[in-house]
């Protein structure tokens, strides 16, 4: 097992998680402002290791982050991006993916919905010893 911490995670961005005509009307209003903040929060960040890119498609914005490196700090950057982004649009939803010495054998998921982050082990790719490599030998 590496010592080395990946990254893999999306955000659809959303001001609003209520669905009606009245916050869709509000989402357009307050959706730029709140994608200059992000971005604002993503340049003092300073990212070397770690690739954020935005998508914008049929009037909705995602944000897509992956990235690897030997040093957890930017790992720790990306998930204070995530609640930031969870205070400050509570509408979005998303998740990210880490593994890492730190995290033990296993990958921890970080899911964000309604204005909260959660973490938890996921179920799917831990114990990284066997599900995803073998024992050393």
């Amino acid at each position: 097992m590496s010592l080395i911490t990946q990254i893999h995670g999306w955000i659809t961005i959303r001001c609003f998680y209520k669905n009606s005509d009245k916050f869709d009307e509000l989402e357009e209003e307050f959706l730029e402002e709140v994608l200059i903040e992000i971005k604002k929060f993503i340049e003092q960040c300073e990212f070397q290791f770690t690739e954020v890119s935005f998508y914008q498609k049929y009037e909705m914005t995602f944000l897509n982050i992956c990235g690897m490196s030997w040093y957890y700090d930017e790992c720790e950057k990306v998930i204070q991006l995530y609640q930031m982004i969870s205070k400050l649009a509570k509408g979005s939803y998303g998740v990210l993916y880490v593994q890492s010495e730190k995290e033990e054998n296993v990958f921890k998921v970080y899911t964000l919905k309604r204005g909260c982050v959660y973490e938890q082990v996921d179920q799917l790719l831990s114990p990284c010893i066997p599900e995803i490599e073998d024992y050393p030998k």
